[in-house]
């Protein structure tokens, strides 16, 4: 990924921490850490100004809490930090593919998807997209988000990193911008509907769509929160 860091130039203490952070979210599926917890605290400030990490404060302002972000599993991802972390890959057999999708979303669905309830794994999927629009944008609406409402603005640089540079980039975020319009009325088609039951194969379509979406508008921004 461009811009990221590569994992030579990420100290030891730096990997420590978002391998320890990673392992939280995807095997043991806590979602934040006290410093105390962490297996070396050196390097959280840098990680926290970088953007791969998110922070709770207390009222003092000092940290409570940390959790990894979608820029640091980017990172988990990009740069295989340790050989003990399995990440998976899109595989393709005929008409049948495996691909991973985004690993906060899974967490916030999977007991949904153990329980087959996936009509419910699906809606929830599409609000998780929306709370991450709504982190960037101020408003989880992408018909406001995106400027399709009177008197809205689109903020390129806090949804996409920056403004489009050419008419093809500008074609890419338009693209995008479509995606989170059909995550919003496919979420508002389930919200106002009587929960059914959802075909499995449908409903693995329509949640990776959610990860897409969430992916796009996630990979350059950083944290929401910054010191």
């Amino acid at each position: 990924m461009a811009g990221i860091d590569t994992k030579a130039n990420m100290n030891k203490h730096s990997r420590e921490i978002l391998e320890y952070l990673y392992r939280q979210r995807t095997d043991n599926h806590i979602n934040s850490a006290t410093l105390i917890e962490l297996p070396n605290i050196t390097g959280v400030n840098s990680l926290y100004r970088k953007g791969y990490i998110t922070a709770v404060f207390t009222k003092d302002k000092s940290i409570k809490n940390i959790s990894i972000n979608g820029k640091g599993i980017d990172w988990i991802h990009d740069n295989s930090v340790s050989e003990s972390i399995q990440v998976s890959t899109a595989d393709i057999d005929k008409d049948i593919i495996s691909l991973k999708i985004r690993s906060e979303l899974y967490v916030h669905i999977e007991e949904y998807l153990k329980n087959e309830d996936y009509f419910h794994a699906v809606e929830e999927s599409y609000k998780y997209v929306r709370e991450r629009l709504k982190e960037l944008t101020g408003s989880e609406k992408a018909t406001q988000a995106f400027g399709y409402e009177a008197n809205t603005i689109v903020d390129n640089e806090k949804i996409f990193g920056h403004e489009p540079v050419d008419d093809i980039e500008y074609d890419f975020y338009k693209g995008i911008r479509f995606l989170h319009l059909a995550v919003q009325f496919l979420r508002n088609e389930k919200s106002h509907s009587l929960a059914t039951t959802l075909d499995k194969n449908l409903a693995l379509h329509y949640i990776s769509i959610a990860s897409l979406a969430y992916d796009l508008i996630s990979r350059q921004s950083s944290s929401p929160e910054q010191i």
